[in-house]
């Protein structure tokens, strides 16, 4: 497993910083055609595997967005985008392995939400959302805050920013688990305090990051860009277990998935 994690160093170290994504790419690609034999030997790999379906994922649709919806340029991202996806059989499951979700089926679906073509999102989202917010807390391992993860950055992409950001400000509670700067700016987990999330490419930023790009500058690696839509994500506040503020109420998580359900 160390290997294979390092390996995605090297892809992200391609993608961000070498300006090298057709490297990242091949690497990613790779990766997620690995034989389910290797990747079903341990949960920490499935993990893994999910981890690179979203990366390479939010990488394409941040790339099909800048090269302008519609152009030809960007639909051969979101066709690479396409071309990686796997069966949706399991979204919909009583009891999934959160774990081990392909998560660029996800992201083409919020892609294809965007662009108006809402039956093909709904028949991705729609199970995952209902199935997701019944189950998320049967998980006590990796599966609760990546599903929680998840859920918040469609809400946020789908237009319900109350809710995303209300679920994201659970995620980043200290003690429980924290949100990362994509921005690569050194900003530690423990310091977090709030920031920005892209509805357009699902990518966080801290506050300092997101700034630079609100003021139409470029940050200094591949990451979100100053066209993207940026929601702010308020300071965070040491939460009461399985509380969240939504719309500046102190309410309980299940509430908040129980309202999720029923729109959805």
């Amino acid at each position: 497993m160390p290997e294979f994690a390092l390996t995605l160093v090297l892809a992200d170290l391609f993608d961000v910083y070498d300006d090298k994504p057709d490297e990242a790419a091949r690497i990613w690609i790779r990766s997620l055609q690995l034989p389910e034999t290797f990747i079903s030997s341990s949960r920490e790999l499935k993990y893994l595997h999910s981890l690179v379906g979203r990366t390479y994922g939010m990488h394409l649709i941040r790339r099909a967005f800048d090269a302008r919806v519609g152009t030809d340029e960007s639909n051969q991202f979101i066709k690479a985008l396409e071309d990686v996806c796997v069966s949706n059989e399991g979204m919909g499951d009583t009891i999934p392995d959160y774990s081990a979700l392909p998560l660029q089926n996800l992201i083409l679906a919020v892609w294809n939400k965007s662009v108006g073509k809402h039956e093909e999102a709904a028949a991705v989202l729609r199970p995952f959302m209902q199935t997701a917010t019944s189950g998320v807390y049967e998980d006590s391992g990796l599966g609760a805050p990546i599903v929680n993860f998840v859920i918040a950055r469609i809400l946020i992409a789908m237009g319900d920013e109350a809710r995303g950001v209300a679920l994201m400000r659970t995620y980043s509670t200290p003690g429980v688990i924290n949100t990362l700067c994509y921005g690569r700016c050194g900003l530690l987990p423990d310091r977090w305090i709030g920031g920005y999330s892209s509805s357009t490419c699902l990518t966080d930023l801290c506050c300092d990051c997101g700034e630079v790009l609100k003021q139409r500058k470029r940050l200094p690696i591949n990451v979100c860009g100053p066209e993207h839509s940026l929601v702010s994500v308020p300071n965070r506040e040491d939460l009461p277990q399985g509380k969240a503020y939504f719309n500046d109420e102190l309410v309980p998580i299940t509430q908040i998935y129980s309202d999720i359900r029923q729109i959805w």
